[in-house]
């Protein structure tokens, strides 16, 4: 059996993962915004600007900003936002729902609702239990939403070996920066 600190150390470690998928999720729900707003807008105006330079730097500073403004939505206004830009069938909201249910759940109530099963053995399984059940929701949350945007990410010219290409460079990027970063 495991020493109580090591229990409890484990219930930190999982309430972080917990926490730190539901923000993936979040962050997937502005990201999918600015897909299904942002950069369907900027097709439309480059499909008008034929023949116009395109200014990377002008892009980059709007596309920084929209999703700026994102990121300062509640989790519930970007659910809102997203089913006012796409119709999310009816399982799907559910699924939304309950992630952000769960998602302010853990970051407002948890360890406070939480404190007298905290104390003990089996109060701390319980806890790692409903932890790991909520990781398995934030991440079906995250790929549901996935499976969800594709079809409107290829209508506006973003497919999957595009954009894995890009993730790569950027990823390439940021390792060759730390390589000269001591």
């Amino acid at each position: 059996m495991a020493d109580e600190g090591e229990e409890i150390k484990e219930v930190y470690a999982h309430f972080g993962l917990a926490y730190y998928l539901a923000g993936v999720f979040e962050t997937g729900l502005a990201l999918s915004i600015l897909k299904l707003d942002f950069l369907k807008q900027q097709r439309k105006q480059a499909e008008l600007r034929k023949g116009i330079p395109f200014d990377r730097s002008i892009f980059n500073a709007r596309y920084d900003e929209f999703l700026g403004q994102q990121h300062a939505q509640t989790l519930g206004n970007l659910i809102k936002r997203l089913g006012a830009l796409i119709d999310v069938p009816e399982g799907m909201q559910g699924l939304l729902s309950r992630a952000k249910q769960r998602r302010d759940f853990i970051a407002h109530h948890f360890f406070r609702e939480r404190a007298e099963s905290f104390q003990t053995r089996r109060g701390r399984k319980k806890m790692l239990e409903e932890l790991q059940a909520d990781q398995q929701l934030f991440e079906e949350a995250d790929r549901e939403l996935e499976k969800l945007l594709r079809p409107h990410e290829e209508a506006i010219g973003i497919n999957k070996e595009k954009l894995q290409a890009y993730v790569d460079q950027y990823m390439a990027s940021i390792e060759n920066e730390e390589a000269l970063d001591p």
